[in-house]
């Protein structure tokens, strides 16, 4: 605020507004756009009917950068009983890797069809994964 005098005798206030810096995003607003584009992709590839469009609950093969042999891959319908959000390729190739669609390599596979190479971060790096197949619906 500013005071100006008058000439009644009277000070007179008069309001000017400050400039304010935008906000920065916080985590969380990070969080909730990259769950909207998340939701967004699954929403377009269910409205189209997709079958090779990878979302919660369907199985993929999968080839990891620096793996010898393909990976199958299941992305889990929802995070309840995952306590580990940044799923890996480490483990047995012939064990099923179960991918908590909230990590890093589940954000990257939802949407994902067969032929795509993606990237993604992790805490041990960035890492490259080619997505051979994608099934959804009645094993067969």
């Amino acid at each position: 605020m500013h005071r100006a005098g008058s000439a009644t005798g009277f000070t007179r206030f008069e309001y000017r507004p400050r400039e304010r810096p935008e906000p920065e995003l916080t985590d969380l607003d990070r969080l909730l756009r990259r769950a909207m584009t998340d939701l967004r992709r699954l929403a377009d590839a269910r409205a189209t009917n997709q079958e090779d469009v990878a979302m919660p609950g369907s199985r993929l093969v999968l080839q990891f950068s620096g793996q010898v042999g393909p990976r199958y891959a299941i992305i889990a319908s929802s995070t309840a009983g995952s306590t580990d959000p940044d799923a890996s390729p480490a483990g047995s190739p012939t064990d099923p890797l179960i991918v908590p669609p909230n990590s890093p390599l589940g954000r990257s596979l939802l949407g994902a069809q067969s032929g795509d190479l993606l990237r993604y971060a992790a805490d041990d790096g960035e890492h490259a994964v080619y997505v051979l197949t994608v099934h959804n619906g009645r094993q067969g």
